[in-house]
């Protein structure tokens, strides 16, 4: 799959990664406009990891993608309806990526299903995924126009380790493979002195080894060696969100 960026941001991320591990993701524009848009709800490292998932599920298929300032469900649910929409009303398929952070599921549904109602969307079905970490909504944005908005929930359920659910979780499960025992250190460094439980911030460990391109980089092309394991477990949502785009 390749991806056509809708903001300059997501624009530089992809190019970088694109060039440095040769993923060929970047879609240039076409006469043919993608029906599909990636919205990336909570920020960087997202936009890298949909890059290493879109190139994972290969074919010819392209979706927008892009990464508004403000972040949350509804701030995107709200820029979607209000913006994205007018700038592009053909779109068939919308799929927000945001973290699961400390909440349950079933709370990032209702909350979904709250926002979407607040900015105009009429809900005509529902359904969830992959134990509920896809929210599929079949919606009605304007009279006659029909779009099914999923929302992709980052996240591995390692409550006993992170003290949060974000992208980053994923991405410092495959560190371990990359590091060995010397990522032990580091996840000391990031543990969050305000949680009761003294569990990781994974926003604080990815940042730490981060600092260190050269492990950062390492860690992205581990992923993309192991595209048919490692990638399809630790991103399993992920792969089934894009495998869906029509």
């Amino acid at each position: 799959m390749r991806l056509r960026p809708m903001a300059q941001g997501v624009a530089k991320h992809l190019a970088a990664i694109s060039r440095k591990l040769r993923l060929n993701v970047l879609a240039s524009a076409s006469l043919i406009e993608p029906k599909a848009l990636i919205i990336i709800g909570d920020g960087t490292p997202g936009d890298y990891c949909m890059a290493l998932v879109a190139w994972a599920c290969d074919g010819e298929k392209t979706a927008f993608i892009t990464k508004p300032k403000e972040t949350g469900i509804r701030s995107v649910v709200k820029h979607l309806k209000k913006t994205l929409l007018d700038e592009a009303p053909h779109l068939q398929q919308v799929i927000i990526v945001i973290d699961r952070d400390k909440r349950g599921l079933p709370d990032i549904t209702e909350e979904a299903r709250e926002a979407l109602e607040e900015y105009g969307f009429k809900i005509l079905g529902q359904q969830e995924l992959i134990e509920g970490w896809l929210k599929l909504f079949s919606c009605e944005w304007r009279p006659g126009a029909e779009i099914e908005i999923t929302i992709l929930v980052n996240g591995l359920a390692k409550d006993d380790e992170y003290s949060k659910d974000t992208m980053d979780v994923h991405l410092l499960e495959a560190a371990k493979h990359v590091l060995g025992e010397s990522i032990s250190d580091l996840l000391r460094r990031a543990r969050n002195e305000e949680d009761e439980k003294g569990r990781v911030d994974p926003k604080t460990a990815w940042r730490l080894l981060a600092k260190n391109k050269r492990l950062q980089w390492e860690v992205f092309g581990f992923l993309k060696e192991r595209r048919g394991s490692l990638l399809r477990e630790l991103f399993k949502q992920h792969c089934r969100a894009l495998e869906r785009i029509a």
